[in-house]
């Protein structure tokens, strides 16, 4: 690098122009200094403009990274209008989450691209789309929001090369990054992740998703501004009890969040004979040792002193896949969230799942805090009847404030769930009575093909899979990605 940065502008972009990209070779070093050099940036970016992949882009199945370079690096009037990228590096056998938006336009700006990149195209690899998004996030303006989702046939390893954006490469810190220097929402779904991320003074969201590996020693000095938290992880890992240590250390290097949601995704499981996950076995556990779990409730409580909202949400997952929350459940603990105002959690979490009743010794006004104004119960049985039932008599002196009560009745359940609501049960009244405004929704927990073929491939069962709905189709996602362009060069 040293050497490099004694090189006339002339030599360099000569270099940097010749440079050949390969499987077996990272970014050239004129790259990874344009983040942190404003001299090196813009040879970077000249030499990346005269590469044969953009100015020859017609003799080449280019990538939807390097065609949007190409317009922009075209179109620099448009810069300033694009506020916010929505990243996509994903192989195109494997669809984007649901409801993922390539473009909403509104008048004072573009809010949102979509970028994909698939690993079989000529010329430019996998490896190296991160780098040049790094790259591109100098060519933008200050972002206010950027998400990467990152997805590969080999998972989330391939991803160690991506130096540039997940701080495997050294240097002093990401807020030097242009692109980066406004951002206030910064939504990371898969690999390593440096704490230099969370180190951005404008944050203020941030979403981890389940595959985000947090490199050790890297907590220290977190922003504390950060006011909303969203962490997808996934069960099997969940039950590691290394798994709450990392987790309770995050949380605390927040410092005072008031939103924290928590979404638990479930891994393919097998079961044996007797209904238990074989999956344990294989971590070295066994369904006596979940009360462990209660790390979970620690881990909540070193930002109980601030959270406002609270949301445990177990995602994708069968009714066998959510048997944990109610050994997990935090009953006494939440007493001690004194600003929780808003809470959603499944009715496992609440109850005991054997027998559908509180939880042993304690009443409502021990498990949920009086601060409540909001409370919202996933997939309610016949049971929560007698749950909510000890709300009346003691609302106004323990819940002043709880107006709201939803119940979010799964598909599955629905049936069930309809004959006890509409069986006039005097507790619906009795809410009513005192003010609680108690309303009903329908919840489709989609279930994901691939969950299913591994399960049945693991202990020979059948499992008939529900309608997933529509799917982004591969044709749909590239003519969106292709209107994205064609939007800007109309511009």
């Amino acid at each position: 690098m040293t050497i490099l940065e004694d090189l006339p502008d002339e030599l360099l972009l000569k270099i940097a122009g010749s440079t050949r990209w390969n499987e077996d070779r990272p970014m050239s070093g004129v790259c990874n200094l344009a983040l942190v050099s404003r001299r090196f940036r813009n040879i970077a970016q000249e030499s990346l403009y005269r590469s044969p992949y953009i100015a020859d882009s017609y003799k080449y199945r280019q990538c939807r990274v390097l065609q949007f370079l190409r317009t922009i690096l075209d179109r620099r009037d448009l810069l300033a209008k694009v506020k916010e990228v929505f990243v996509v590096v994903r192989h195109r056998e494997v669809p984007l989450p649901k409801g993922a938006d390539f473009m909403a336009v509104k008048e004072e700006c573009i809010c949102l691209l979509g970028l994909k990149a698939d690993i079989d195209f000529e010329g430019i690899r996998l490896n190296y789309e991160p780098a040049l998004v790094g790259l591109m996030l100098h060519i933008l303006p200050p972002l206010d929001e950027l998400e990467i989702y990152i997805k590969t046939r080999k998972g989330v390893v391939d991803l160690d090369v991506a130096g540039l954006l997940f701080g495997t490469y050294r240097f002093k810190s990401l807020t030097a990054v242009r692109g980066l220097s406004r951002l206030r929402k910064l939504s990371l779904w898969s690999g390593p992740f440096h704490g230099d991320w969370l180190r951005i003074p404008s944050l203020r969201k941030v979403k981890l998703g389940s595959g985000c590996r947090p490199m050790s020693g890297t907590y220290q000095g977190i922003n504390s501004t950060v006011s909303e938290v969203v962490l997808h992880v996934n069960t099997q890992v969940l039950l590691l009890p290394s798994s709450y240590t990392q987790l309770g250390e995050l949380l605390e290097a927040f410092s005072c969040p008031e939103t924290l949601s928590l979404s638990v995704d479930n891994a393919p499981m097998a079961y044996d004979v007797n209904g238990h996950p074989r999956s344990l076995e294989i971590l070295g556990t066994s369904p006596g040792m979940f009360g462990d779990c209660q790390l979970l409730v620690d881990a909540l409580g070193k930002v109980s002193h601030s959270l406002r909202q609270l949301q445990v949400v177990a995602e994708h997952v069968d009714w066998r896949a959510t048997e944990w929350l109610d050994l997990i459940a935090p009953a006494s603990s939440l007493t001690h969230f004194p600003q929780l105002k808003n809470l959603t959690v499944h009715q496992e979490f609440l109850l005991d799942r054997f027998t559908w009743t509180e939880l042993p010794y304690l009443s409502i006004s021990e498990i949920l805090p009086g601060s409540l104004a909001y409370l919202d119960i996933i997939n309610p049985t016949a049971s929560i009847r007698g749950f909510l039932g000890q709300v009346p008599p003691i609302a106004p002196s323990h819940f002043p404030s709880l107006k709201n009560i939803q119940l979010s009745a799964d598909d599955d359940r629905g049936c069930s769930f309809l004959w006890f609501w509409r069986d006039n049960h005097p507790v619906w009244k009795s809410l009513e009575e005192i003010g609680i405004l108690v309303a009903v929704r329908h919840v489709s927990r989609l279930r994901e093909k691939q969950y299913y073929d591994q399960l049945n491939s693991q202990d020979g069962t059948n499992y008939q899979l529900e309608d997933p709905g529509k799917e982004l189709k591969d044709d749909f996602q590239d003519k969106a990605v292709i209107g994205v362009v064609d939007f800007l060069n109309a511009l």
